[in-house]
């Protein structure tokens, strides 16, 4: 064996990436190469984006959006075959873009700027403002899933607004500048009681103007088409009215509290819809006569003899009910329906005289002294109420409360 054939190798010294060599003899070098993207790793078309130092790849690959070269400091011998990118093939760092076809590569590339295939403006965003432009459903297995707030009695929490410049408080501290709905319970102090408990409030400009909660609450009047209502209403704001056309009730109770008792005040009930007034009288001598006129053309205006005159229209001018209809009462009838009930405050006897003609009522007596009096009439719309009844409440129902036999 020729041990010296005339080659002028002498040794094999290792580079970078490469271990191994010897001074003499046979020698075995092996190379470090770098992480290999493989065939079917990838597919479709974008931007592969990576870091590495010194032409070694590292073992972290990113994929961008892209799919340009911007980087100079990328040598020209890059490739992307399908089988792998080999050390040394690339240096220094920077980006690595590329294009490809399903051809050449395989079935596993996921961009960046998806998640799950859907682009990102197709999500809504929870730490900036974000547009809804599709139903959100809770499915039916999932009920108890929805939109939760974060519980304290003491802090108010926002529901919905109008708009993002009408927002709760933040600190829930009141209702900020809200022009929507809010929760909060009387232990915020914040627009006093409202609907007692846990409630749902409506605010405009940041005030409380109605409220669900224990019970129903509003600052300002409750209107209704129609319908019924069990259970108790309670007015407590001082000064506020309940205004109907017609109120439906077994029994009105005006109650007084004294001495920490409470105590009724039934009001009485009429057939026909009438008004009524009273007053207190002096009987005077005059002519040799003892009486007193109440003479309807010539009364002081708001006394409550006038206010009378006025509510069962004693001029008979024709009243004109909502659905059109028109109604004319002469003033024959309006003295005829009329009622005049009197008590002497003295023993004797005393009596009155009509003058329809001349709208008069004549208080008599056969003596001088005080003359209580009662005046009652049909109201100025009387001919447009019935006395049946065309609603379905039953009020007191005779037929149940009372025995059918004598």
């Amino acid at each position: 064996v020729d041990a010296n054939s005339g080659g002028d190798i002498t040794g094999i010294t290792n580079g970078t990436g490469i271990s191994g060599g010897c001074a003499s003899g046979t020698c075995t070098l092996s190379a470090t190469l770098g992480t290999a993207i493989e065939k079917g790793e990838i597919s479709n078309s974008g931007t592969l984006s990576f870091d590495w130092a010194n032409s070694e790849v590292s073992d972290t690959l990113t994929i961008g959006a892209s799919g340009s070269v911007s980087d100079s400091a990328l040598s020209g011998n890059v490739s992307l075959l399908g089988t792998a990118i080999e050390k040394g093939e690339i240096s220094n760092s920077g980006t690595l873009s590329f294009d490809w076809t399903d051809a050449e590569v395989a079935n596993s590339l996921t961009n960046t700027g998806t998640l799950d295939g859907f682009n990102g403006s197709d999500f809504l965003r929870s730490n900036a403002n974000d547009n809804l432009t599709a139903a959100i459903i809770v499915p039916g297995a999932n009920r108890d899933e929805g939109i939760f707030g974060t519980y304290d009695s003491y802090k108010t929490q926002h529901i919905w607004s109008m708009g993002t410049a009408y927002r709760n408080s933040a600190a829930g501290t009141n209702f900020g500048g809200l022009y929507g709905l809010a929760y909060k319970h009387t232990n915020n102090t914040t627009g006093g009681t409202m609907a007692g408990g846990h409630q749902m409030v409506w605010a405009q400009a940041g005030t409380g103007t109605s409220a669900m909660g224990t019970n129903l609450w509003t600052s300002g009047t409750i209107t209704s088409a129609g319908g019924s209502m069990s259970g108790m209403l309670t007015v407590t704001a001082a000064g506020t009215d309940i205004t109907a056309q017609k109120i439906n009730a077994v029994t009105v109770d005006p109650v007084y509290t004294i001495g920490g008792i409470h105590y009724a005040t039934y009001m009485a009930g009429m057939t026909g819809v009438k008004e009524e007034t009273t007053g207190v009288i002096r009987l005077q001598e005059q002519n040799a006569t003892h009486s007193y006129v109440i003479d309807f053309n010539n009364l002081e205006q708001g006394s409550d003899v006038w206010l009378f005159a006025q509510t069962i229209n004693i001029d008979g001018r024709a009243y004109i009910a909502e659905d059109g209809t028109v109604y004319r009462t002469t003033a024959e009838e309006i003295f005829d329906n009329m009622t005049v009930l009197l008590t002497p405050g003295f023993e004797g006897d005393v009596w009155y005289e009509k003058d329809v003609e001349n709208k008069r009522i004549t208080i008599l007596a056969d003596k001088s002294g005080e003359v209580s009096y009662r005046l009652t009439a049909p109201r100025l719309d009387w001919k447009s109420w019935s006395n049946y009844s065309e609603d379905d409440w039953e009020g007191l129902n005779l037929d149940k409360l009372l025995s059918s036999k004598q």
